[in-house]
C-alpha cells in the first residue's frame, strides 16, 4: 500500500511540474502574441497616418508578419518616404536581380 501511495505522490509531483511548465509556456506565448499584436496595431496606425489608407497587400503583410519583421519595418518607418521603403521592397528587388 505504501508503494502505491508513494507512486501516486511521485506521479502527482511530475504532473504538477509539467502542468506548471505548460501553464507558464501558455502565458508566455499569450504575452508574446499580445505584444506582437500591439506592435502591429501601432505600426498600422503610423503607416496610415503618414501614407494614407493601407491597401490590402500592406494590411496582409502586417497581419502575417512576425515580431522581427514588425520591428524592422518600424525602424524603416522613421526614414521612409514610401510604403515600399518601409517594407524594404526596393531591397528585395535589388537582391533578386543579383
Amino acid at each position: 500500500m505504501d508503494d502505491v501511495l508513494t507512486g501516486r505522490k511521485e506521479a502527482d509531483g511530475i504532473l504538477g511540474v509539467r502542468t506548471r511548465d505548460w501553464t507558464r509556456d501558455w502565458i508566455e506565448k499569450g504575452i508574446e502574441q499580445g505584444m506582437e499584436q500591439g506592435e502591429r496595431i501601432v505600426l498600422s496606425r503610423l503607416l496610415t497616418r503618414r501614407f494614407g489608407p493601407l491597401d490590402e497587400q500592406a494590411r496582409q503583410r502586417l497581419l502575417v508578419a512576425g515580431s522581427r519583421e514588425l520591428e524592422r519595418w518600424a525602424d524603416n518607418f522613421l526614414d521612409a518616404t514610401s510604403l515600399d521603403e518601409v517594407f524594404g521592397v526596393d531591397e528585395l528587388h535589388r537582391q533578386a536581380s543579383c
